[in-house]
C-alpha cells in the first residue's frame, strides 16, 4: 500500500485484445498474484473478488486519463474488511494497555552514580566476551536447510527468517549471546538453532563472570553514542562497561530487559496502530464503516 505499482504489459497477438484490465493488491501477500492472473487469463471479462478487480480501460482513458492505480485498486469486501478491521482494533488495544504497565523499577539519583569501567575490548582479552561474524561469502538469498537470523530479525525480535546451506561452517546463536546490527540494534538471543547472518556481530559471554542482559544495555548504549552507524567492530571494543559484581550486573540486566520488552511493545503498538489508521480510512471512504456517537 502506497507502494510502487509494477504494471505487466503483454505484445498484441492479433486477437482482440480484452476490453478489461487486471489489478491486484499484492500490498500485503505476493501469493495472490499468480491464481488471479491465472483466474483472468480463464476469463478476462469475469468479474474479480478478494484483492482483485477488473477495470475497463475505458475508464483509465477518459478526459482526464488517470493512470495511478491507487484509485481503482480493490475494496475488501464486508466480511472481510469487518475481520481485518476488529481484529486490529483488539489487538491494538491489547497491546497499547500494557505499556501503562511497564515496571520501572529506576530509582532517581540525586547526585551522578561513577562507577569504575572497563572495555569491550579488555573484556574480550579477560576471556569473558568472545566476538564472533557470520562467514563472510554466507549467502541468505538462495534458500536451505538451515534458518539464518537476519539484521531485520534482530531489529524487529522476529523468529529467524533467512535461509542457508551449511556450508561455509554456519555460526551458530546460542541462548544468551548479544547480536548486534550495523544500525545499532541490540537482541539478546533467547533460543538457538539458527545461523548468524551478515552484518551482525555476535558476543558470546563467560555466563559465570559477565550477565548478557547487563552487556546489552550497554552496547546499545555505546551504538546509540555513534555518529557514523556503520563504524568499524573496533569502536565498539572500545565502549565501557562498568566493573560489577555479577549479582550487580543482573540488577543492572533485569532493569534492561524490562526497557528492551518494553521498545518491542511500542514497535508492536505503532505498526498495530497504522494499520487501525489505515483501515479506518478505507472503512470511511469505502462505505464499510461509519461515524458513531460514541466514537470507535
Amino acid at each position: 500500500a502506497g507502494g510502487p505499482d509494477l504494471w505487466l504489459l503483454r505484445r498484441p497477438d492479433g486477437e482482440r485484445p480484452p476490453s478489461q484490465l487486471l489489478v491486484v493488491d499484492a500490498s500485503e501477500n505476493l501469493s495472490v498474484v499468480e491464481p488471479a492472473w491465472r483466474a483472468y487469463c480463464e476469463a478476462p471479462e469475469a468479474e474479480m473478488t478478494g484483492e482483485s478487480r477488473t477495470v475497463r480501460i475505458i475508464d483509465l482513458l477518459d478526459d482526464e486519463v488517470d493512470l495511478s492505480l491507487a484509485r481503482v485498486r480493490p475494496q475488501q469486501g464486508g466480511p472481510d474488511f469487518l475481520r481485518d478491521f476488529t481484529g486490529a482494533l483488539d489487538r491494538f488495544r491489547d497491546t497499547s494497555a500494557t505499556l501503562s504497565d511497564a515496571p520501572f523499577a529506576l530509582e532517581p539519583l540525586t547526585e551522578r552514580q561513577d562507577l569504575p569501567t572497563t572495555t569491550v575490548g579488555e573484556l574480550v582479552k579477560a576471556g569473558l566476551i568472545t566476538i564472533l561474524q557470520a562467514p563472510p561469502k554466507m549467502s541468505v538469498e538462495q534458500g536451505g536447510p538451515l534458518p539464518v537470523l537476519t539484521a531485520e530479525d534482530a531489529t524487529l525480535g522476529t523468529v529467524p527468517s533467512g535461509r542457508t546451506t551449511p556450508d561455509p561452517a554456519p555460526v551458530m546463536v546460542t541462548p544468551g549471546d548479544v547480536v548486534t546490527t550495523i544500525m545499532g540494534a541490540v537482541r539478546v538471543i533467547t533460543r538457538g538453532g539458527a545461523a548468524l547472518g551478515p552484518q551482525l556481530t555476535l558476543y558470546r559471554v563467560d555466563p559465570e563472570r559477565l550477565d548478557p542482559d547487563f552487556l546489552a544495555g550497554f552496547l546499545r548504549s555505546a551504538d546509540a553514542a555513534r555518529i557514523h552507524p556503520s563504524s568499524s567492530r573496533l569502536d565498539v571494543r572500545r565502549a565501557r562497561v562498568p566493573m560489577l559484581p555479577l549479582a550487580e550486573q543482573r540488577r543492572y540486566g533485569a532493569a534492561f530487559r524490562e526497557l528492551f520488552a518494553l521498545e518491542d511493545r511500542l514497535r508492536e503498538t505503532a505498526a498495530l496502530g497504522e494499520t487501525l489508521i489505515r483501515l479506518g480510512f478505507d472503512g470511511l471512504v469505502d462505505g464499510h464503516l461509519r461515524p458513531c456517537d460514541q466514537g470507535v
